[in-house]
C-alpha cells in the first residue's frame, strides 16, 4: 500500500475555514497535469520545477488581481505508475507549491486530474469498483488526503477525480456513482476532517448533478464540482481535438442571426487548412455544426437558466450554494477559429462575464480555464500581463 510521510503546509491566511476560501478561483495548468515522457514511460522526475512556469511574482500578481484560489490540475498518473517510496519522492515539488500558494493567500482545490487517453485515463482507473486500477487509485487518492488534513489547515480541499465520465449514467457498466461512493468511503478513514470536492457524470457538467445524489454520500463536508463550456461549439472553436467543434471558426457570443454570413466566412477560410482540407466530410459537418448553432439564442439569460438548474439541485441536497464551485469555464483565444477582430474578442470577454456574474449572483465559487495557454487570461504567454478587459469581466468591475 502507498504510504506518505504526512507533511506540514504553512498558510498564512488567518481567516477561519468557510466557504468563503474558494470564491474567485483560477486554474493553473502545465506545474503538474503534463508530465514528460520517455521511451520506456514516464520521465524521472515527471514534472520539471514549477518554478520555471510560474513565480512567486506571478502568484502574488493573481492574489492582487482578486482570486482568492487555485485548482491545481494533478495527473496522477506518473504516481501511480512508480513503486510507493518513488510516488512519494515524486510528490514533494507539489506540496512545496501548496506551502508557496497558501503563504501568498490562497485556498487551493487540489484536483486529481487523469489525462484522457492511456494507461491511467479515467477510463483504465475505472476498470471495475474492485479493479487493481481503481483500488490502486484509491490508495493513492487516500494517501494525499491523509497528507493534505494533517496539515493543519482548512484551505485546501481534495477533488476525487476530474471528468470521470463522459455518460450521465453508465447502464453498460457500473456507473460512476458506484466508484465515488467507494473512493470516498476509502478516503474519509484517512482524511475524517479534509473537505472532499465530488461531480457527477456528463464531463462534470450542469447534465449530470441529477444523477447526482449527495444523501447517498452520507458526508457533511462535500464541495461539488461542476463544469461550464456551453455553447461549446463556441467556447472550443477550432479545437484539433474536438470531433464536435474543429471545423468551425468565427462564432460569436451572443448567437445573433445576423452574425451568420460573417461566421459562414470565416469557417470557409478555416476548413481551407492543409488537415481540414484532407477531409472529405468537413465542409458538410461545419454547415450542420453551424445550422445548429444559429438554430437556437444563448445569451445572458439563457446561460443564467442553465446555472439555475444547479442552484436548484444545491437547493434540494440541501448544499450551501456557496459549496457548489463553477470549476471550469473558458473561451478557447490560441490556436483556435475564435478570430482576432474586436467582436471576436467583445464575444469572449462577454461570455467571461455573463458566467461569472451568472455563478456569483447564485452563491456559487467559480475558476476560469486557465491562467495561460489557448485559454489564458493573460494578454501573451510571454509577459503574463493579466489581460486588464478579462479581469474586469471576471470580476464585474
Amino acid at each position: 500500500m502507498l504510504v506518505l510521510t504526512p507533511g506540514v503546509l504553512v498558510s498564512a491566511c488567518a481567516a477561519p475555514a468557510d466557504e468563503a476560501t474558494f470564491r474567485r478561483g483560477i486554474n493553473i495548468t502545465r506545474l503538474f497535469d503534463g508530465p514528460l515522457r520517455q521511451a520506456d514511460g514516464y520521465a524521472d522526475p515527471p514534472f520539471p520545477p514549477w518554478t520555471h512556469e510560474l513565480s512567486p511574482t506571478e502568484l502574488q500578481r493573481l492574489r492582487a488581481a482578486g482570486f482568492d484560489f487555485i485548482r491545481l490540475p494533478i495527473d496522477p498518473g506518473p504516481f501511480l505508475a512508480r513503486n510507493d517510496a518513488d510516488a512519494l519522492q515524486a510528490l514533494t515539488p507539489v506540496f512545496d507549491f501548496l506551502q508557496v500558494a497558501m503563504r501568498a493567500g490562497f485556498g487551493v482545490v487540489v484536483d486529481l486530474h487523469p489525462r484522457p487517453g492511456g494507461e491511467w485515463s479515467p477510463h483504465a482507473i475505472l476498470d471495475a469498483p474492485d479493479g487493481p486500477k481503481f483500488t490502486r487509485y484509491q490508495a493513492f487518492a487516500s494517501e494525499v488526503a491523509a497528507r493534505l488534513e494533517a496539515s493543519h489547515t482548512n484551505h485546501v480541499v481534495l477533488e476525487l477525480m476530474n471528468e470521470p465520465q463522459s455518460a450521465c449514467t453508465r447502464t453498460d457498466a457500473p456507473d460512476w456513482t458506484v466508484y465515488q461512493q467507494r473512493l470516498l468511503a476509502a478516503v474519509r478513514k484517512r482524511a475524517p476532517a479534509l473537505g472532499l470536492v465530488v461531480t457527477g457524470g456528463c464531463l462534470s457538467s450542469i447534465d449530470g448533478l441529477p444523477y447526482l445524489d449527495l444523501h447517498q454520500l452520507h458526508d457533511s463536508n462535500l464541495y461539488v464540482m461542476v463544469h461550464f463550456y456551453e455553447p461549446f461549439v463556441f467556447t472550443h472553436q477550432g479545437a484539433s481535438w474536438s470531433p464536435y467543434s474543429k471545423y468551425l471558426a468565427g462564432l460569436r457570443y451572443p448567437v445573433r442571426a445576423a452574425d451568420r454570413d460573417a461566421a459562414q466566412e470565416a469557417t470557409r477560410a478555416w476548413l481551407s487548412r492543409p488537415a481540414l482540407a484532407a477531409d472529405g466530410n468537413a465542409t458538410q459537418k461545419a454547415e450542420s455544426q453551424l445550422n445548429d448553432y444559429f438554430a437556437h439564442s444563448f445569451n445572458s439569460d439563457t446561460v443564467g437558466g442553465r446555472l439555475d438548474l444547479a442552484a436548484r439541485w444545491s437547493d434540494s441536497m440541501g448544499l450551501p450554494r456557496s459549496r457548489v464551485i463553477i470549476g471550469e469555464f473558458g473561451v478557447m483565444d490560441e490556436g483556435g477559429g475564435l478570430g482576432n477582430e474586436p467582436a471576436d474578442r467583445a464575444a469572449r470577454i462577454a461570455w467571461l462575464h455573463d458566467v461569472a456574474s451568472a455563478a456569483t449572483t447564485r452563491g456559487f465559487g467559480w475558476a476560469v480555464w486557465g491562467y495561460h495557454g489557448a485559454f489564458g487570461i493573460v494578454s501573451d504567454d510571454s509577459t503574463r500581463r493579466l489581460d486588464p478587459d478579462v479581469i474586469s469581466a471576471l470580476f464585474l468591475r
